[in-house]
């Protein structure tokens, strides 16, 4: 079972969220924690001898290279205006039973091995071409708020970062691991 692993806005990408990266938006803060907390995400799940694969590039060769893949999560950071909001949450299409079932088990990893207090509730939306464009499951965890200053000093840190990629695999291990 292949599990596919797509860090968010990595590379030229009009999604990303850093207001003030290079023209190239290779690396924009954003990118530089999705890239980090996929590694990490990665080479648990490589101890756990579950096999998965990074994916980079256009949108369209991500979404080509991994058709045979059985579950995906792409990680992310949220930006808002309002820089009071906090807190993680999981995004999956409308009606997936996998794609619940993994959002569940991230929200429980992250809830025990992470020290990101707040959780806001799991969404299903439609609008969101990597969870539309997918032929399996996929989950999309906005890891936090780059907007909330305290946060964004968190998620660059790689014990945070760590802790994040660490429950993703756990989360997965859950259900390949029956």
């Amino acid at each position: 079972m292949k599990i596919a692993l797509f860090p968010g806005h990595v590379g030229k990408d009009s999604g990303a969220i850093d207001k003030f990266s290079a023209d190239d938006g290779l690396y924009t803060i954003e990118a530089t924690i999705n890239s980090a907390i996929t590694a990490y995400a990665h080479s648990f799940l490589n101890i756990l001898n579950i096999s998965n694969s990074v994916y980079y590039g256009s949108f369209e060769k991500r979404i080509k290279d991994s058709w045979d893949c059985y579950f995906g999560v792409s990680i992310h950071c949220d930006w808002i205006d309002d820089e009071s909001l906090s807190g993680y949450h999981l995004i999956h299409w409308p009606g997936s039973q996998g794609g619940s079932k993994l959002s569940k088990l991230i929200q429980i990893a992250m809830d025990e091995y992470t020290e990101i207090e707040e959780s806001r509730p799991i969404q299903t939306r439609t609008d969101l071409a990597i969870i539309r464009n997918t032929t399996f499951p996929t989950v999309i965890l906005e890891a936090g708020f780059l907007s909330h200053i305290e946060e964004e000093d968190r998620l660059n840190n790689p014990e945070t970062q760590i802790s994040i990629g660490f429950s993703i695999a756990a989360a997965i291990q859950k259900i390949v691991k029956k």
